[in-house]
This record gives structure tokens, sequence and C-alpha cells, in this order.
């Protein structure tokens, strides 16, 4: 024998017989994630909803863009409470002093514009954090004064006025002067105070805040199931919300499932998740690259029969399921093993599938879409009848 058929004999002597096999391994971390771990997520997610409103899973997607809605309206709600005490703290103050002519002389100001009530003329200005000395252009007599000076005060003025330069008349030019000018800036402070009282009540719904912990995952017993997750040595993905294959294997061990089971309470639900898992876990450690006996062989049976087969029938069957239940122990008892399996022909089927519905992609019914990539598929012979 030559130094390379050595060398692979050797290599094939290190193959450890215990490392489960890549095929049935993917096969196994599917059906775990769809019909094990997710239902312990929706369970803990189910016991950490304290609102009113039932989580059902078509409201899922909806709940989390609700709250981006709601973070929206907590930046506005902040937003608007800065520039309301900046308003009425400062410069509803500096108008006051203006009417009483009281004014706090500034010790180093912007140059005083041309409005008969320069509100930067007042020390106090340099308090009014979001009200800055922007200059704006009156459009009938064309003078420069500075924007609040020139009764620019809400909210959605300074907005617009960050965009463009509005085309607006200053207060001289409105007629608007003494009384009248305080007069304005009292009722603007109070508009902004009422849309102030309408978002915060938007904001501080508890109902609301109840249902996105629990839909977001940041409930108690989320927290305590992802710890006994971490417990056993597995952390899951924060982005795709599933394990790696080697974590989700120790998580199939009796004891592991025994351990993060016990953060719910007995019900019967649990009893058959659990003996559901223990199931994955036995089935797991067959997956080996050898061959079987007669006697493992019956107890996957057996294992497939009392508990796969009975667990969460009312669920949609996925693919992975089908075949570890329908496919793969008539393939190992014609070959006694797993280990010849592969799902490479079910990924190449995937990738044309992929490319069909990109061609039928302005297909608009999803029924009609589907039949045209199945025939399509029958045309290109990917699809036959071998019984």
């Amino acid at each position: 024998m030559d130094a390379t058929g050595r060398g692979r004999k050797k290599q094939q002597k290190m193959t450890n017989e215990m490392h489960p096999l890549s095929s049935p391994q993917h096969i196994l971390m599917g059906v775990a994630h769809r019909y094990g771990f997710k239902f312990l997520l929706d369970l803990a997610m189910d016991i950490d909803n304290k609102s009113n409103t039932k989580i059902d899973k078509s409201k899922k997607k909806t709940m989390r863009n609700a709250k981006g809605d709601m973070n929206v309206k907590e930046k506005e709600y902040n937003g608007l409470k800065q520039h309301l005490d900046s308003f009425k703290l400062v410069v509803l103050q500096v108008i006051s002093r203006f009417k009483t002519s009281t004014i706090i002389p500034a010790q180093s100001h912007t140059s005083p514009c041309s409005a008969e009530w320069c509100l930067f003329r007042d020390n106090e200005m340099k308090k009014a954090g979001v009200f800055k000395s922007t200059p704006l252009r009156c459009a009938t007599c064309s003078e420069v004064s500075h924007a609040v000076c020139s009764g620019l005060w809400s909210e959605y003025d300074w907005e617009l006025l960050s965009q463009v330069e509005p085309d607006m008349d200053c207060l001289r030019c409105c007629g608007r002067k003494g009384a009248m000018i305080k007069k304005d800036a009292r009722k603007v402070e109070r508009e902004m105070r009422e849309k102030l009282e309408e978002l915060k009540r938007e904001v501080a719904q508890e109902n609301y805040r109840m249902l996105m912990t629990a839909v977001n995952g940041e409930g108690e017993k989320r927290e305590e199931l992802e710890k006994a997750w971490g417990d056993c040595g597995a952390d899951m993905s924060a982005w795709q919300q599933n394990f790696t294959g080697n974590h989700t294997m120790k998580l199939l061990q009796e004891e592991a499932v025994n351990h993060y089971t016990s953060v719910f309470p007995p019900t019967d639900e649990i009893l058959h998740v659990k003996a559901f898992l223990i199931c994955l876990g036995k089935i797991a450690k067959l997956c080996l690259p050898r061959s079987m006996t007669d006697e493992e062989i019956a107890e996957m049976d057996d294992v497939m029969l009392h508990h796969l087969k009975q667990f969460q029938s009312q669920e949609n069957m996925t693919p992975k399921l089908h075949l570890l239940l329908e496919h793969v122990l008539p393939f190992m008892r014609r070959h006694t093993t797993w280990a010849k399996t592969s799902e490479q022909g079910l990924e190449a089927l995937h990738a044309i599938v992929n490319r069909l519905l990109n061609k039928y992609r302005c297909t608009r019914n999803k029924e009609e879409q589907m039949s045209q990539v199945f025939c399509s598929l029958l045309h290109l012979g990917y699809i036959n009848s071998n019984f």
C-alpha cells in the first residue's frame, strides 16, 4: 500500500464514530427547532403576556411593526417635551420681561436683530437650547430677524425651518406687537402642551407595553428559559432565534431536556414536548457513520411511532419531519444505516424552485404561481412517478 492509501486509511480510522452525520443532524435540527424549541418559546411568550390581548401567530409581525411605531411616538414625545420646556421656561419668561421692560442685559450675545423685541438681548436666552439665533428674512419688508423673534415658536415651525427657508412675515408686518405677541405665545404654548398630553397618553399604554415585552422575548419566563439553555451549553442566535448543530445536540440530551423544561409547570403539553425532545435525542444517537443492528432500528421505529407521530398532530408537516417519519426507516431497513443519506438532491431542487419563483414573480396569485412552478418542474424532468 502506498503512502497515500495508508494516509487515507489512517484518516478513516481517526473518524469519530460517535460524531453525528451532517445530513441526519440537519434534519433533526429543523425538526427540533420547529416542533420543540419554538413551542417552548411560544409558551414562554404566552406566560409572559400580562396584557389583555391574546398573542396569535398571525399578529406577531404586526406587533413588531407596532413597536416601531411606538418608538417613533416616544421620540416625538421627547422632542416636543424638550421644545416645550425651552419655550415655557425661557422664551415666555423673556417675552414677559420685554413687556414689563425688565430684561436682563446679555453679557455676550448675538447681534440684535431688527425685531422690536429681539429676545437675544436678554441674557436668559442662552438657556433656550432648541431656539438658536437662526436668521430669517421677512417676505414683505426684507428685514432680517432671528426666527424666534419673528414668531417661529412651535416645533413644527422649527422642523420646517431646518428643511427650507419658509416664506414668512415678521411680527411687525403681521401687525403683532406688545400684548399681542405675549397672547400669541401663550396660545402656541397651550397647543404644544395639549399635543404633549396626547402623545403622553399614547406612549403610556401599559397594556401595549406588557404585550410588547412578551412579543420581544423580554419577559421573566423567556429569560429563565434562555438561562436554562445557557446552563446546558447552548446559546441562541440573537438574529435567527435558533441554535447551531452542536448546541442542538446538547439540548437533545435527556438531562438537558429535563433541566430546561423544568422552568415550566408540569402540564400535559410540557410532558409531551419533553418526551418528543428526548425521543429526538435518542434518534440523534443513532445518526452515526456505522451499520445499525436490528434492535436499534426497531427502537427507532418504536420511538417514531409512539412519540413523534403523536406530538403536535395539528401542526403542518414540514419536509424534514416528513422525511424523518416516512422515508428514514425504509432506507435504514434496506441499507442498515443512515449514513448514506444526503439532502443534496433536495437542496438542488430547492435552488431550481427559487429560480422558477423568480421567473414567475409577476404572478400575484400564490396558487397560480406555484402551479406554474410545478408545471415547469414537470417539463424539466425533475418530477416523476417512481413507485
